[in-house]
């Protein structure tokens, strides 16, 4: 499995990444979410499903460039973590090296270009636009991801959600949303699958119940 034309030589060995989005009907490599249909420059844009290896290249090298950064800088104590760090640098080098060939990072502004190459944001929007060029719903997109992230990160709304309830039905009501939207991705997570692998793709054909349950809540998604 590759991402672009370069990946079997990014120093991850016998590791496929993949990442899946709601309303596509095909899925796209980890990279792939680094940029959406939003426009870097005059010239161009480059959007959530990439059009070239090229282009996989650019988002796959960002994404790789981000992880990089971000533990550039961690105070390792033992021999193996500090040869893990003199690893990172080199690809750190090697991966800005890369970039700056890559003509799907010269469409970007110098500003883009810099905050990329020296603090590796590699995503220019937020979460909310990346949610609605995938697919989801505006409603999935603005607050159901935000609310879910207090979850995720132990936020006091959701201790004070269970905390106020009395009863056990209560608090199962009160998951219901969430389970919803947990159907949401599953359901796009399958569909963008069986595009990948026709073997797969071959055998969920056949199961026409699985199927329209899968589009059902793809479209609930999409439409709520």
């Amino acid at each position: 499995m590759k991402t672009g034309s370069n990946l079997k030589n990014s120093g991850f060995k016998k590791i496929g990444i993949l990442r899946f989005y709601p309303g596509r009907s095909s899925p796209t490599y980890a990279e792939d979410s680094v940029f959406p249909r939003t426009p870097l420059s005059k010239s161009s844009s480059l959007r959530l499903s990439p059009t070239s290896d090229d282009e996989k290249d650019f988002r796959y090298y960002s994404w790789l460039l981000a992880s990089y950064l971000e533990i550039e800088t961690f105070p390792a104590q033992s021999d193996e973590g500090k040869k893990i760090l003199d690893y990172g640098k080199e690809k750190i080098k090697e991966l800005k090296s890369k970039l700056e060939k890559n003509q799907s990072f010269n469409l970007l502004v110098q500003k883009q270009k810099n905050n990329l190459l020296d603090k590796g944001y590699w995503r220019l929007c937020s979460w909310r636009e990346l949610g609605l060029n995938a697919g989801l719903s505006k409603i999935f997109a603005e607050k159901f991801y935000s609310h879910l992230c207090c979850y995720a990160h132990s936020g006091c709304k959701s201790v004070q959600q269970v905390s106020n309830v009395d009863d056990a039905e209560t608090q199962k009501a009160l998951c219901v949303a969430t389970m919803k939207l947990i159907m949401v991705a599953m359901a796009n997570m399958i569909q963008a699958y069986c595009q990948l692998f026709k073997k797969s793709k071959s055998l969920f054909q056949k199961e026409e119940s699985s199927k329209k349950l899968v589009d059902q809540w793809i479209k609930i998604g999409a439409h709520l």
